[in-house]
C-alpha cells in the first residue's frame, strides 16, 4: 500500500513540469527522450542518438512509458546505478526520488558513499533538527575517501529537507580490505556471515564472472591469485547493503551506488532475490554513451540484460580510465 504523501513535499511549478515531462505519454516511443532538471551537463555524447532513451532489457525495446511509470510506484527496492563522477547521474537520481515523491512513496535512501559507521553520526546531526548535506560529509569524513562529494551533495540534501530516513550502506575501504586480505571470517562473527546468505546466493558461473569484471577493473594489474579476496570484499559489500535495504523503513527502499553493484547477475539484487524470492526489485543502469555505439544493442549492458532498465546518459570522459591508472602507478614508482 502506498504511504501517504507527507507536507514536506513541496514541488514547485518547475519540478512538476518536470516529472509531468517525465511521465507524458509521447506520439511514440522514439520521440520519448529523459533528460536531467537543467540539462545534460556531462560533455561528451549531447548528441548522441540514444541519449535520454530508457530500455527495457527484458524485452531488448525502448521504455513504455505506462510501464515504466507502474514499475516505478510498485516496486521494493530500487537500485540506482551511477558512473560516480558523472553529474547528470546524480541529477537524474533525483528526478526519480521526485517521482516517487509524486507517487505519494515516501523513499528509504541508502547510499555507497556512506559507510556503515557513518550511521551513528548522521543520526546524532540529524536529531539536532535541520541539517546541511556538507555539515554531515564533514562530520564523516567524507574528504578523505575519494569521493566526488560536490556530485552527490545535492541528493543528499534533498533527503535531508524532505526528512527520508538517511542509510549509510557501505562497508568503510579499511575493513573490505581486512575481508579482502584475511577472510570475511575475520570482521563479521558466524552469525553475522550466516545471515548474508553468502554462500546459497553464489556459484562457480557468478564466482568466475566476477573474478574477470574485477581483474579487468583493475586493468590486469592485479595478480589472479589476489583476485579471490577482492571478490569476497565484493561480495560482502553487495550482501551489506542487501541487508540495510531489507532493513529499512521506508517504502521503497532506495539504492545509489555504482553501476557494478545495481547488476542483476552479480551485485545487490542476487542477494535481495536470496532472501525472498518474492522481492520486487528494479535495478536502473545509467550508461554512458559511445560514439563508437550508435545501436542500443552495442552495449553489454542490454546485451547481457545487466539491469532491469537501462538509462543511456551523457559520458563525462572520453579517456580510458587504465592509462590515469597506469599515469597513478608511475608516479608511484617516482
Amino acid at each position: 500500500m502506498a504511504l501517504r504523501m507527507m507536507p514536506y513535499f513541496r514541488l514547485s511549478a518547475q519540478v512538476c513540469c518536470v516529472i509531468g515531462l517525465f511521465f507524458m505519454t509521447m506520439p511514440t516511443l522514439a520521440d520519448f527522450r529523459l533528460a536531467p532538471e537543467g540539462g545534460w551537463q556531462a560533455p561528451h555524447g549531447q548528441q548522441h542518438p540514444l541519449l535520454g532513451h530508457v530500455w527495457l532489457t527484458a524485452a531488448a525495446r525502448p521504455v513504455d512509458v505506462e510501464l515504466w511509470q507502474e514499475q516505478l510506484s510498485q516496486t521494493q527496492y530500487l537500485l540506482l546505478g551511477e558512473v560516480h563522477d558523472n553529474r547528470d547521474h546524480q541529477a537524474l537520481h533525483r528526478l526519480i526520488l521526485l517521482s516517487l515523491a509524486h507517487h505519494e512513496r515516501r523513499a528509504s535512501l541508502a547510499m555507497e558513499i556512506f559507510d556503515l559507521d557513518d550511521q551513528p553520526v548522521i543520526d546524532e546531526l540529524r536529531a539536532r533538527g535541520p541539517v546541511e548535506a556538507d555539515a554531515v560529509a564533514e562530520a564523516v569524513g567524507m574528504s578523505d575517501r575519494g569521493w566526488p562529494w560536490p556530485f552527490s551533495r545535492a541528493t543528499v540534501q534533498w533527503a535531508l529537507d524532505n526528512q527520508l530516513p538517511l542509510i549509510a550502506a557501505n562497508l568503510s575501504m579499511s575493513d573490505a580490505m581486512q575481508v579482502a586480505r584475511q577472510g570475511a571470517e575475520t570482521l563479521l562473527s558466524e552469525a553475522q556471515l550466516a545471515a548474508l546468505k553468502l554462500p546459497e546466493s553464489w556459484n562457480s558461473d557468478r564466482e568466475q564472472a566476477l573474478t574477470e569484471q574485477i581483474i579487468d577493473a583493475h586493468c590486469g594489474f592485479l595478480p589472479p591469485q589476489h583476485a579471490g579476496g577482492m571478490v569476497m570484499a565484493q561480495r560482502v559489500r553487495d550482501a551489506i547493503m542487501a541487508r540495510e535495504l531489507m532493513a529499512a523503513s521506508g517504502q521503497p527502499a532506495v539504492l545509489i551506488a555504482g553501476n557494478g553493484h545495481v547488476r542483476q547477475d552479480l551485485g545487490v539484487p542476487v542477494y535481495l532475490m536470496t532472501h525472498s524470492s518474492q522481492a520486487s526489485v528494479l535495478s536502473i543502469g545509467l550508461v554512458e554513451v559511445d560514439a563508437d555505439k550508435p545501436e542500443a544493442m552495442d552495449y553489454s549492458a542490454l546485451q547481457q540484460a545487466l539491469y532491469d532498465i537501462v538509462i543511456f546518459t551523457t559520458r563525462q570522459r572520453i579517456t580510458d580510465p587504465c592509462d590515469d591508472f597506469r599515469e597513478q602507478l608511475e608516479r608511484l614508482r617516482q
